[in-house]
């Protein structure tokens, strides 16, 4: 049998390292890093998405279990249209949406 792809133990495995973090709201969780590879002092919180520090490293390997991100409670969940917001005014949302739409109606300039 002509196997595509190798298998599992035709290569070997890198180690590995968790990394605790926890976000101003104490959500806690960890992301595994490659062993010897910095890692950041700060990731996003997958619960709430406040900036979360860096808590620590353990010293061995891992399992390879590492937390999934839960879901945000519902009064913390940002949508795209909430972080427009926050950089952008509906007037200002307006304006660029009829000059788009302007450029759009124009015959002949395809350079976009």
């Amino acid at each position: 049998m002509n196997q595509m792809y190798p298998s599992s133990n035709d290569h070997e495995q890198i180690g590995k390292t968790e990394v605790e973090y926890m976000c101003p709201s104490e959500h806690r969780f960890t992301r595994v890093f490659a062993a010897g590879v910095e890692s950041p002092e700060e990731w996003d919180c997958p619960h709430c998405g406040k900036v979360a520090t860096r808590q620590g490293e353990s010293a061995g390997p891992t399992t390879g279990a590492v937390e999934e991100p839960g879901e945000p409670a519902s009064d913390d969940k940002r949508t795209p249209w909430d972080m427009l917001l926050e950089r952008r005014s509906i007037s200002e949302l307006d304006a660029m949406l009829k000059q788009r739409i302007a450029d759009m109606e124009q015959p002949g300039d395809e350079a976009d």
